[in-house]
C-alpha cells in the first residue's frame, strides 16, 4: 500500500480543519444571534409567565434529546436520527398558537404600535428554540437541502416565503410580518427538510399520526376545560377557551379526516375514539363552514374509494351527533339565535367586509400592503379598534398583503398540488397508497372548501397552513419516488436487453 505523501496529506487535513472552522463559525454566530434574541425576549416577559414559557421550551428540549437519544441507540441511519427530532418540532409548532393563546383578546391594535404581549414573545422564543434544533439536526444535509428549496414544486414555496419575507419592507406592522416570516420559514424548511428524507410511506404516515395527535391534544384539553368550568367554556354558545370557536371546529373536522385515513389503511385501533373526539368538538365549536367541509371531504374521502355505503353511515352519523348537540349542549341555541339573525344573507358579514376592503386591494395590487397586514383590518361592522384578523377569503386575503404576484405564487402551489394528485391517482397500485393518496385529496378538499369563507393557507402559518404544505410536500414526494422508480426500471431494461439479444 503506497503511503500518502506530505503535500496531500497536508491539503486533506487543512480541508478538514477549513470545513470545521467554518462550521463552528457559522454555529457560534448562530448561537450567539440567537442568546441575543432570547436575552431581548426575556427581558420582556413577567417573571411568572417566564416560568411558565422556559416550562415549554424545557419540554421541547427533553422531547428533542430523548427522540435523539433512542434513535440513535436502535438505528444507524443519520435520517431516522433527523426524522425522529423533526416529528417532536412538527408536534409543538402545530399547537403552538394554542399553547400561548391566553391573554390574547384582540390584542393586534397593540400588536400593530409594536406593543406585543407577553405571549407573542414567549412564542417567539420557542420558535427561535426550534430553530436552532433544526439547524443542529439539518446540518448534514446542508447541501441536499439548499437544492430542494429551489428545485421542481418546492420552488413555488420557497418563492412564497421570499415574498412574504420581501414584504416586511413596506408592511404597515414590520415587526409583526418579520416574526410570522420567521415561523413560516420554520415551517417550509421542516416540510422541505420532511421531502428529502421520507423514503417511503412509513414516514409520511408516521407525521401525519404525530399531526393526529397533536390536534387530538388539543381536542382533549379543549373537553377538559369544559368538564372544568362549564359555564366559562363557552362564548355565545360554542365552545372556546383554549382556542376560538372556529379553530376548535377546523381542527376536529381535520382530526376526524385523518382518523379515517387511519382506519381504512391499518385498521388503527385508535382511529374510531378519535374520530368521535373532533366530531363532538368540531360540532361544539359551531364552525359553520368549517362542519360543511369537512362534511363534504368525509363524503369524498369514501367516494373516491368507491365506498358509498360507508360514506352515507358516516354523513348519517355526523347528523345523528350534530342533532344530539343540538338538544343538549348550549351550541344548539347559537344555531337557533344564527337563523333568526340575518347574518346569513351577508356570509355573517364578510360581504361587507369584502366590499369595505376591496377599494384597498385594487389600489395596492402590485405589492400589497404586506404578509399579513389584513390582520389589522377594522371591522366594518364593529365599533371601536376591534379588527377582523384576516379577509375571511383566501383569495382576497392574499391579494391584500401581498398582491397579484403572490396571488399567483399561491395558485401555482395549488396547481401542483391537483397535478401531483392527478398523477398518483392515475399509476398508484398498491391499495394502501391509493388509500393515503385519497385520504391527503380529502384533506385538500377540506382546505379548498374553506377557502372562500376562512383563510386556512396563504396567511398566517398556523395548523391549517401547515398541514397545507405537509400535503404539498407528501404529494410531491411521493410523485417523485414513483418517477424515480419508473425511470430506474425503464433503464434496467435498456442494459438488459442488449444481453438478451
Amino acid at each position: 500500500m503506497k503511503a500518502m505523501t506530505g503535500p496531500a496529506f497536508f491539503s486533506r487535513g487543512s480541508s478538514r480543519v477549513l470545513g470545521w472552522i467554518v462550521a463552528g463559525g457559522f454555529f457560534a454566530l448562530a448561537g450567539s444571534m440567537l442568546l441575543y434574541l432570547a436575552m431581548s425576549l426575556t427581558s420582556k416577559i413577567e417573571p411568572e409567565l417566564l416560568v411558565i414559557y422556559a416550562g415549554v421550551a424545557a419540554v421541547l428540549l427533553l422531547l428533542a434529546f430523548a427522540s435523539l437519544s433512542f434513535t440513535k441507540a436502535r438505528a444507524y441511519s443519520a435520517d431516522a436520527v433527523i426524522f425522529s427530532v423533526l416529528r417532536v418540532l412538527w408536534m409543538f409548532l402545530l399547537i403552538d398558537d394554542m399553547i400561548f393563546n391566553f391573554g390574547r383578546h384582540n390584542a393586534l391594535s397593540s400588536a400593530l404600535q409594536g406593543n406585543f404581549t407577553s405571549a407573542a414573545y414567549g412564542e417567539v422564543l420557542l420558535w427561535a428554540l426550534a430553530a436552532a434544533i433544526l439547524a443542529v439536526v439539518s446540518f448534514s444535509r446542508a447541501k441536499e437541502l439548499a437544492a430542494a428549496f429551489i428545485t421542481g414544486a418546492r420552488k413555488w414555496v420557497t418563492l412564497f416565503l421570499l415574498l412574504c419575507i420581501a414584504s416586511t419592507a413596506y408592511s404597515v406592522a414590520p415587526t409583526y410580518t418579520l416574526g410570522w416570516s420567521f415561523k413560516l420559514a420554520i415551517n417550509v424548511w421542516m416540510v422541505v427538510l420532511f421531502g428529502i428524507i421520507a423514503r417511503d410511506e412509513t414516514r409520511i404516515l408516521a407525521l401525519l399520526r404525530t399531526t393526529a395527535l397533536s390536534i387530538a391534544i388539543v381536542m382533549v384539553l379543549a373537553l377538559l376545560q369544559l368538564a372544568i368550568d362549564p359555564a366559562a367554556s363557552f362564548v355565545e354558545g360554542r365552545l372556546a377557551g383554549i382556542a376560538f370557536p372556529t379553530v376548535l371546529s377546523e381542527l376536529g373536522g381535520l382530526l376526524l379526516l385523518l382518523s379515517l385515513i387511519f382506519y381504512r389503511i391499518e385498521k388503527a385501533t385508535w382511529a374510531v375514539p378519535a374520530a368521535v373526539l373532533g366530531s363532538v368538538v368540531m360540532l361544539l365549536g359551531g364552525g359553520k363552514i368549517s362542519i360543511v367541509a369537512a362534511v363534504v371531504s368525509v363524503g369524498f374521502f369514501f367516494m373516491l374509494q368507491r365506498k358509498g355505503r360507508t360514506a352515507l353511515l358516516v354523513v348519517v352519523s355526523l347528523f345523528l351527533l350534530f342533532v344530539g348537540v343540538l338538544l343538549l349542549a348550549p351550541t344548539g341555541k347559537y344555531f337557533v339565535r344564527y337563523a333568526g339573525s340575518g347574518q346569513a344573507a351577508t356570509l355573517t358579514g364578510r360581504v361587507d367586509l369584502w366590499k369595505a376592503e376591496w377599494p384597498d386591494i385594487q389600489s395596492r395590487l402590485a405589492m400589497g400592503h404586506g404578509y399579513l397586514a389584513s390582520r389589522f383590518v377594522p371591522a366594518p361592522f364593529k365599533e371601536g379598534g376591534w379588527q377582523v384578523g384576516s379577509l375571511h377569503n383566501v383569495y382576497l386575503d392574499v391579494l391584500y398583503n401581498l398582491g397579484l404576484p403572490g396571488l399567483f405564487i399561491l395558485l401555482m402551489m395549488n396547481y401542483w398540488m391537483v397535478k401531483n394528485f392527478r398523477f398518483l391517482r392515475r399509476h398508484t397500485e398498491s391499495p394502501a397508497l391509493f388509500a393515503l393518496t385519497n385520504g391527503l385529496l380529502a384533506i385538500y378538499i377540506d382546505l379548498l372548501v374553506n377557502s372562500p369563507f376562512a383563510v386556512p393557507f396563504g396567511s398566517r402559518p398556523y395548523t391549517f397552513f401547515m398541514v397545507f404544505l405537509a400535503v404539498f410536500a407528501i404529494t410531491t414526494k411521493m410523485r417523485e419516488s414513483h418517477q424515480n422508480a419508473t425511470a430506474f426500471h425503464l433503464a434496467q431494461l435498456q442494459l438488459t436487453e442488449p444481453l438478451q439479444t
